[in-house]
């Protein structure tokens, strides 16, 4: 991905399935995020009973933030990321907004 392509990224759930799979590294599953309009991530694991003998099989759906819109999710981005300095924009959004990509720069150069 460019410079340019992540300039280009309206904020959204492209940019915060962008965020989780670049920075955070959380699996999305495209198929069914596609499906249901959310970004999402489908954790699959084996839960033994009370018997301890048969496992069952549970499957977890996680809703991803809304990083790029919420500047209480950006904010995770931030840190995760290690950026110092945020400018004031107008507003949180634009701010959110503006984390999210310094964030996806920021693995470019990784």
């Amino acid at each position: 991905m460019t410079r340019e392509e992540i300039m280009s990224i309206v904020p959204g759930r492209e940019l915060d399935c962008l965020i989780a799979e670049k920075v955070f590294n959380i699996k999305i599953n495209k198929t069914v995020s596609r499906l249901i309009n959310e970004c999402v991530s489908i954790n699959i694991s084996d839960v033994y009973g009370d018997d301890n003998l048969e496992p069952v099989q549970t499957t977890t759906v996680n809703k991803i933030n809304n990083y790029s819109t919420s500047i209480s999710a950006a904010w995770e981005v931030a840190m995760s990321v290690k950026i110092d300095y945020i400018p004031v924009l107008k507003t949180e959004e634009e701010s959110a907004e503006w984390i999210c990509k310094n964030a996806l720069l920021a693995t470019l150069i990784d």
